[in-house]
This record gives structure tokens, C-alpha cells and sequence, in this order.
């Protein structure tokens, strides 16, 4: 690579990953007629820069991983993948069980299918999964204090923090924004990503709940790695490519619907906790 033309090529490829929000190697290759070697370069020294998100096959602009929709946006997408996911995760759930409860509208959908919980004690930082459950007699029903994110409905800050360091669950379950193979579970607000990392870590088993729109996407705050998690739970109409890849990594994939479930997850790491 001729080293005269990289600043210039570098300012040209980071302009037009700024336009298009995303870009994939093979399309950066095409458009200045170079190999994806030299693109795949190009891109690894705009990431060291702090310029761009490496994703898998590409990049990301930082405006788009910074992007985070509001609340009233994300109810009225994938609403059915996001309800097939709920059914499959209240499976999961048990009468007496202590369950934390995350951000997130399949958290919410969630909720809504637990109005016959029994005994359990549910505790959550997601102010519309509380309104959801709190008329349910029959279950202890908690909720943290601290700050509501009005574009999230989320409760985060320091208080929600030492509320849920405090704390130890059977399971959880949390939202996502954005799932990678090299990244993990990243969400647009490092606050949310702070408090929703406390309730993986204290809980036994963690269920990370993402449609197929979440997956092979970056945003800019880490919220879990992939080994951190328990099981991914997601819809059947997740890419089989992409799914495999993360299984392949050693995470344990739940296909919610279709033909696609599979079965019973695998245990990838005996060191993960198992489901009772």
C-alpha cells in the first residue's frame, strides 16, 4: 500500500461510513477500487483512532452506535418476534423464584405474561414492567431507586446501583441493544449499561432477550461479554450464519419459534450455571 494516498484514502473511507451510518468491507473495496486487505487496514487504524466501530465484515459510525430510539419507537417494532421470545422466556420462569428484571419492551412483553407469578419476589429498574406487575398480590414486587431515563422508561444512577450490588437472584432477564460475535451485549447509554452488567453478574443465570434486528450490531457502551451471559435468547428469524457463529464461541442460543429452536441449548462452559 502506497503510503502517500493512506491520510487520504483514511479521511475519504471514514467520510463515507459518516454518510452511510455502516459500511461492509467488500463495499468499501469496491467503491475505491482497493483489496479488503487494505480496506480491512484502513479500518483497524480508524478504530485505534477512536473514529469508527469495527463490526463483524465492516464498520459502524459513531453517530449510528451512539443512536438509541425512544421508547414509544421500539414498542411498535417486531412486535410479534418480541412476544415469541417473551412466551419462551416465562417458561423459564418459576413460582417462587427471586427474578431481576431489566430495560427493554421484550422485558416488557414479559411482564405482561406474569400476572400469574406466584410467590416469587421480582425486582427491576423498568418503570413499565413494575406498572405491568404491581397488581399481581401474589408476588413481592420491588423496585429500585434512582434516575428514570424518560427515552427508555429505565431506572439507573448510583442508587439503582447499590440497590442491585446488594443483591443476589435465581435469574434475570435483560434486553439488548446490540449483540456482537467480537463486542458482546452493547447498549447506546453507559448508565443503563452500568446497572443492567449488576443484574447479569448477581443473578444465577442470565437470559439476554434480543430480536433478530439486535444481532451482528454495535453500540458504544459494553453492557456483558458473551461469555458473561447464560443463554441468548432471540427469534427464528435471526440469520442461521450468525447464530451458528455465536454458538460456535460458546454461547448457549435459544431460537424462540419456527422450525428453528433446535431443542434444548447446550451447555457450552461447565462453568456456566445450568437451568433448573
Amino acid at each position: 500500500m502506497n503510503d502517500r494516498f493512506v491520510p487520504e484514502r483514511e479521511a475519504d473511507i471514514l467520510k463515507t461510513i459518516d454518510e452511510r451510518k455502516r459500511a461492509t468491507v467488500p463495499e468499501l473495496a469496491s467503491l475505491f477500487e482497493v483489496s479488503e486487505t487494505t480496506i480491512r487496514r484502513h479500518l483497524d487504524s480508524l478504530r485505534q483512532k477512536g473514529l469508527i466501530l469495527r463490526t463483524h465484515g465492516g464498520a459502524l459510525s459513531l453517530a449510528e452506535a451512539a443512536f438509541e430510539e425512544t421508547l414509544d419507537n421500539k414498542r411498535g417494532i417486531n412486535v410479534a418476534e418480541k412476544q415469541v421470545i417473551a412466551r419462551e422466556a416465562r417458561a423459564r420462569v418459576r413460582d417462587g423464584q427471586t427474578i431481576l428484571l431489566g430495560g427493554g419492551t421484550t422485558v416488557l412483553e414479559l411482564a405482561r405474561l406474569m400476572h400469574d407469578l406466584r410467590g416469587a419476589t421480582v425486582l427491576t429498574n423498568n418503570v413499565l414492567a413494575a406498572a405491568e406487575l404491581y397488581s399481581n398480590p401474589a408476588i413481592d414486587l420491588c423496585v429500585c431507586a434512582g434516575n428514570v431515563r424518560d427515552r427508555t422508561g429505565v431506572i439507573v444512577g448510583r442508587d439503582a446501583v447499590s440497590f442491585f450490588s446488594s443483591l443476589r437472584a435465581d435469574a434475570c432477564f435483560v434486553g439488548a441493544d446490540s449483540v456482537s460475535a467480537e463486542l458482546g451485549i452493547t447498549t447506546p447509554n453507559s448508565f443503563e449499561a452500568e446497572v443492567e452488567r449488576l443484574l447479569i453478574t448477581q443473578s444465577r443465570v442470565s437470559y439476554v432477550m434480543a430480536d433478530h434486528t439486535k444481532m451482528d450490531r454495535v453500540s458504544v457502551s459494553r453492557q456483558a461479554a458473551l461469555a458473561e451471559i447464560s443463554f441468548l435468547m432471540t427469534d427464528s428469524r435471526c440469520d442461521p450464519a450468525f447464530v451458528q457463529r455465536l454458538r460456535e464461541l460458546g454461547v448457549n442460543v435459544i431460537v424462540c419459534g419456527g422450525d428453528a429452536a433446535g431443542g434444548t441449548p447446550r451447555q457450552a462452559r461447565d462453568a456456566r450455571p445450568k437451568e433448573e
